[in-house]
């Protein structure tokens, strides 16, 4: 596990008219990224990153107002350069309490210019440099690098689904999303809890924890989640209905799944958890979604 940060330098030297975005773009970052969106988007190729920095529509995300946060982006790189250490001890100090050395060793971090908050996926866990919260506060880069490794991992034995199979079973994903959201959300919440940084209204991601620490919140999360599921089982929601829920602005993939991590860590302990992160989803939420009682 390391950083690497070729795929950010290679990007603002595009920007900055030193190399062509082809370069750039063969870095194996920008390459997972494409891969993703390819199973959770329409696809992404070279001319719609081009679009995005001209400033016209495209399905490249992330990137708005570029080339005037050149300064930025780099002012950022040289902070994640400067805690570089740090950071990496604290990435793999939170994989190693769920997996095995073997099963994290070969992830790279890697800054990124566009696209999402972040991925992890192909063993690459891409963060873009680009988001003014990341400026703001870089001690977030950390948390969400924390957040996508578990996904870069988990994916070694739950690959990710494409949109045509979560329409297919939107219940079996909505299960896999509790278990590999909720286990990516809690990864990073011990150092949160540690630093005090328990989130902000500024952005959905950072809401999370603001829920997660509130019982008033999470029973209304738990109250809707009682109404997803039977739902989803019953066909009721369209797919967009079905991701809006799940991954838009009340993300209750992320919040109830964090909260039964949790809940599991505090009436079980580590092994538990430990063992929950390998188990098949719809077993995983079998065995412990009684814990949600406890916030009905």
């Amino acid at each position: 596990m390391d950083f690497d940060y070729r795929a950010a330098e290679l990007f603002i030297a595009h920007l900055r008219g030193e190399t062509d975005l082809d370069a750039a773009l063969a870095h194996p970052a920008y390459q997972a990224v494409f891969s993703h969106n390819s199973l959770l988007g329409s696809g992404l190729d070279k001319e719609d990153v081009a679009k995005a920095i001209r400033g016209e529509k495209s399905p490249y995300y992330g990137i708005e107002n570029v080339r005037a946060n050149i300064t930025q982006m780099e002012n950022l790189l040289a902070v994640i350069r400067s805690r570089e250490c740090g950071w990496l001890n604290a990435i793999k100090e939170a994989q190693s309490r769920l997996f095995e050395p073997g099963e994290y060793q070969d992830i790279l971090i890697c800054p990124i210019v566009g696209y999402d908050v972040g991925i992890g996926h192909k063993g690459h866990v891409c963060l873009n440099l680009n988001l003014p919260y990341y400026q703001k506060a870089p001690e977030e880069l950390l948390y969400i690098a924390i957040h996508e490794s578990f996904h870069a991992v988990y994916e070694k034995w739950n690959a990710l689904p494409s949109l045509k199979e979560i329409e297919a079973d939107p219940v079996g994903a909505y299960l896999m999303i509790i278990q590999n959201e909720g286990y990516a959300t809690w990864n990073p919440l011990e150092l949160r809890r540690k630093n005090q940084h328990l989130g902000s209204t500024d952005y959905p991601v950072l809401a999370d924890y603001i829920v997660i620490e509130s019982s008033e919140s999470l029973a209304e999360h738990v109250r809707l989640h009682d109404e997803l599921l039977p739902s989803l089982s019953r066909g009721d929601l369209d797919l967009y209905g079905f991701l809006s829920m799940a991954f838009g602005e009340m993300r209750l993939g992320y919040r109830i799944g964090c909260k039964m991590v949790d809940l599991i860590h505090a009436q079980y302990g580590m092994a538990a958890v430990r063992e929950g992160a390998r188990l098949d989803p719809a077993e995983y939420y079998r065995r412990y979604s009684h814990l949600l009682d406890s916030i009905r």
